[in-house]
């Protein structure tokens, strides 16, 4: 299902913004889930909302997740993935590329460079960065790189 962000506010202004129960085995379209995706647009606009996901034209991917939800495994092969908080855990961005460089707009707390590729990533103000190896896994990371500004994704598996 795609919807575009009016709709989801529209949706949300429907579902109402009571809380989204922790122990039900909720729809993906939940009022918590809603609240995700209509957040990040806002944040970062220009997306197209598909099921729980918001897919960008640069091939960029947000994945909304309750709270709570361990899903280092939702990284797909081929793909630099950060999570909203650490160990893996919330909602989260993936991109993908090979001998790129990638401007980012996340707020990650952990990282995974599920690719056979190494990646660097980009403090916030771009002064600093940290090499991530071919499938290398970081449940925590230094708050400097929880705003980065871009990450390069290497064609090689060297950074």
């Amino acid at each position: 299902m795609k919807i575009s962000v009016l709709a989801a506010c529209a949706l949300i202004g429907i579902l109402g913004a009571g809380p989204a129960s922790a122990n039900s085995n909720e729809e993906v379209g939940s009022d918590e889930i809603g609240r995700i995706l209509v957040q990040e647009l806002q944040r970062h606009p220009g997306g197209i909302i598909v099921g729980n996901e918001i897919h960008y034209a640069d091939g960029d991917v947000f994945v909304a997740v309750e709270m709570g939800v361990y899903s280092l495994s939702q990284c797909g092969s081929g793909k630099f993935c950060g999570w909203a908080l650490s160990n893996y855990t919330g909602s989260f961005y993936s991109t993908s590329g090979s001998g790129v460089t990638k401007n980012l707009s996340w707020n990650a707390r952990s990282y995974s460079n599920n690719r056979s590729q190494g990646a660097r990533l980009y403090n916030s103000s771009g002064s600093a960065s940290v090499c991530f190896s071919p499938g290398q896994d970081r449940p925590t990371i230094a708050s400097a790189y929880y705003n980065p500004s871009k990450v390069k994704l290497s064609s090689t598996s060297s950074c």
